[in-house]
């Protein structure tokens, strides 16, 4: 019984394969913060082949913040159990991916690096 409460649900499993799916065969490059309140990590392919942000913010719940997600095509946006996200849309209070075939540069550039 104690053993079957530690099961993930399928949603955490859900969420724990998209994780895996993403962030494989890839190093942390930085963390950002393109807008107050929501924190982007950066993770890409050793040969700079590929690059994914998690990105979040643990204000959503309570007060939204003011981030929309990149409007380029180049980038696939899923929330945290793989459903995917509109480009332009608005930062709700699950973490998000957001991965493209380009460099991590670009995909920093597109979030708002200055």
């Amino acid at each position: 019984m104690i053993l079957r409460s530690l099961e993930p649900s399928p949603p955490m499993a859900a969420a724990i394969s998209n994780l895996a799916h993403y962030i494989e065969k890839t190093e942390f490059v930085e963390s950002m913060t393109p807008v107050e309140g929501v924190a982007a990590y950066i993770l890409a392919t050793p040969d700079g082949s590929r690059s994914v942000a998690v990105v979040g913010s643990s204000l959503a719940l309570k007060n939204p913040p003011n981030f929309s997600f990149p409007e380029d095509k180049s980038m696939t946006i899923e929330d945290m159990y793989g459903n995917p996200e509109a480009a332009g849309s608005k930062l709700g209070s699950t973490a998000v991916f957001i991965a493209t075939d380009e460099p991590a540069a670009k995909l920093k550039s597109a979030l708002g690096a200055k």
